[in-house]
């Protein structure tokens, strides 16, 4: 379920697994049959039905992990951008959801995405520290984690927020370049 929420497929779990195994097995009896047909022993039809069975599970796990792999890289290459975005517009005056709401343009792909759905959660009644945590649960980044804390604890202490954001973006960007 984590997996599914971290590569950004909007799938049921219950969904996922229930084609995998129709797929695994449905494709394990048909190459055991294959396999049978040509004569060859026993144990290594046996072996040839059980090994693509785990070969279809060993390659939707391995192609979940590659959507999440590539999902993260998106996010932490706009993420300096988007906090310096949000950084600057801070410091024209705006509020930090309005700064949030403005900084989500369409170029930061799947950050955006998710910065609009805080946004929309706050809009609903959410506060807006929650629907925050909420967006660094959603995608599997330590550095979007620790820049959403950032932001949240900013705002609890009502300091120099714009500030620090900029600053991490920098940093980031320096770290990038390294």
């Amino acid at each position: 379920r984590r997996k599914l929420i971290w590569s950004g497929v909007d799938v049921q779990v219950e969904e996922v697994i229930s084609t995998t195994i129709l797929y695994s097995i449905a494709s394990s009896v048909m190459a055991s049959l294959i396999v049978f047909v040509f004569g060859l022993k026993i144990y290594i039809v046996i072996l040839v039905g059980v090994g693509l069975f785990v070969g279809i599970w060993i390659f939707m796990i391995l192609m979940l992990n590659l959507l999440i792999y590539r999902r993260t890289e998106s996010v932490e290459n706009a993420l300096p951008d988007i906090l310096d975005m949000i950084g600057q517009n801070m410091i024209t005056g705006m509020t930090t959801y309005n700064s949030l709401w403005v900084a989500a343009r369409p170029e930061f792909g799947h950050l955006a995405i998710e910065i609009q759905n805080a946004a929309k959660n706050t809009l609903a009644g959410s506060p807006l520290e929650e629907a925050l945590l909420k967006v660094s649960e959603r995608i599997k980044s330590a550095k979007l984690e620790r820049s959403i804390k950032l932001i949240v604890q900013g705002m609890r202490s009502g300091g120099e927020l714009p500030a620090v954001l900029t600053g991490v973006s920098a940093d980031m960007r320096a770290e990038r370049n390294l």
